[in-house]
């Protein structure tokens, strides 16, 4: 983890070779999202440092993961490991190619998205260094807030969903369906073919219009006391964006056998929240769901077959093929009404307080330049 702390740090924060200052919002220490964020007009820029990959962007947009606020709270120090303060947060950005190193795939002038693997930074800043490895083209028929909000976690939801090996005729359910990760989920089951597709979300609107036979708000009734939702079962998968530990006890007794195909799949370790202080604590954040994997394995003739998603391969790669399947008009990002955010210390705490909340409906997205190119 060390090494890899330091590539991202080397990648996205250093590079003052010539003493450029750029405008940025950065993270002072960890801490509470209120008391963390400042805004300067003198954070070193990033150039260019030989390294094969390397590319330099100007920021137009970026959006925010579960990951940043984790990251800015200290909540998961023990795997990311401790940044160099001030650091630049925010590691999904669509921006313009300013400077590429030799031999890449990229040139000046491409407008690209570009996401992250451990570590994400750089995108509340006016540059950022990227990694091509982890970059594609923007499509035309996407603007730069739309773009950049599929960057990672439609490219997450693709890999979830392939574990969930969802077929014409099946009764798919998702559980948090408005966030980045759900809304996705929710159109890559109707494109399958599900029959009947079902969620919870305190957004019933715009997740009908994703395409969802039944919606039910987690605010207003448990969902597993649905009639409509109780009725519709057996289900054929169950995809889990928000609940965890009790969405997996709660939803296994609503699911096929694994023998007969049923399938849980967890982007939800145990809790949507996650603290990890401690070696120790990192042991009771995997043990459990590792357990369940294991038990279903065991008894699948009893249990639907329990998958955790952890650490797919998102890369330009994925996104290009996430784009292809918005070209196809297969799916589409969904946005918080309240984006774009301000480039400002007051727009980017607002835009972190919204996904602290957990009530943001979409993709989270800071707009940090005009279109121009």
């Amino acid at each position: 983890m060390a090494t890899a702390e330091g590539e991202a740090q080397s990648l996205l924060s250093d590079g003052d070779g010539e003493g450029k200052r750029m405008k940025a919002v950065v993270v002072t220490q960890f801490g509470e999202v209120d008391r963390v964020l400042e805004e300067v007009s003198d954070h070193p820029q990033p150039s260019l440092s030989g390294k094969k990959g390397e590319i330099l962007v100007r920021v137009l947009t970026c959006s925010l993961s579960p990951g940043d606020l984790r990251r800015l709270s200290g909540a998961t120090e023990v795997i990311m490991g401790k940044p160099n303060f001030p650091y630049v947060p925010c590691g999904d950005i669509c921006g313009i190619v300013e400077a590429v190193a030799e031999g890449s795939a990229f040139k000046e002038g491409d407008c690209v998205v570009s996401t992250w693997d451990a570590f994400g930074m750089g995108g509340t800043g006016e540059l950022a260094i990227v990694d091509e490895k982890y970059t594609a083209r923007k499509p035309e028929n996407l603007d730069i807030v739309e773009a950049v909000a599929l960057a990672n976690s439609a490219s997450y939801a693709l890999a979830g969903f392939e574990l969930g090996c969802v077929k014409k005729g099946a009764k798919v359910l998702v559980l948090g369906a408005s966030g980045g990760v759900g809304s996705s989920i929710v159109q890559l089951a109707k494109d399958a073919g599900a029959a009947f597709v079902a969620a919870t979300s305190s957004d019933t609107q715009i997740v009908s219009g994703l395409g969802a036979d039944l919606v039910v708000n987690h605010r207003e009734e448990n969902w597993w006391e649905n009639q409509q939702m109780k009725s519709a079962g057996p289900f054929d998968a169950v995809f889990d964006c928000a609940e965890g530990a009790v969405g997996w006890q709660r939803a296994k007794k609503m699911m096929k056998s694994g023998c007969k195909g049923g399938k849980f799949v967890a982007f939800v370790l145990n809790e949507w929240d996650i603290q990890i202080k401690s070696a120790l604590g990192l042991f009771t954040i995997l043990g459990p769901p590792l357990g369940r994997h294991i038990g279903s394995s065991l008894c699948s003739c009893c249990s639907p077959k329990y998958h955790l998603v952890i650490g797919p391969d998102v890369n330009g790669e994925s996104m290009s093929r996430v784009f292809e399947l918005v070209k196809e008009g297969r799916l589409r990002p969904v946005v918080c009404p309240e984006s774009p955010f301000d480039f400002t210390k007051e727009g980017v705490t607002a835009a972190f307080r919204l996904l602290e909340s957990r009530r943001a409906h979409g993709k989270i997205v800071i707009k940090i330049a005009e279109e121009e190119y």
